[in-house]
């Protein structure tokens, strides 16, 4: 066996995926953690600038002006999630 080979062959070892893992490893950053934060934050910001919408728009324009803020509502929220 040549020294080359035998690297290669504990470089391989190294990278093996049953390797200890340490257990901060597990964990999601603090970085994953605060984006997590702020999009559920928009979402119920967005759910509460629907409702809102929901209303004025009720009482503005009837029936039509429900079903026409439902739709786009309902689409804003589905490309946000």
């Amino acid at each position: 066996m040549t020294t080359r080979h035998r690297s290669t062959a504990m470089v391989a070892a190294e990278r093996s995926p049953s390797a200890p893992r340490l257990a901060a490893d597990s964990s999601p950053s603090i970085h994953v953690v605060r984006a997590r934060q702020l999009l559920l934050g928009g979402l119920a910001g967005g759910v509460g600038a629907a409702v809102l919408a929901l209303a004025l728009y009720t009482v503005l324009d009837g029936t039509r002006g429900l079903a026409s803020e439902a739709l786009a509502s309902a689409m804003v929220l589905f490309f946000y999630g």
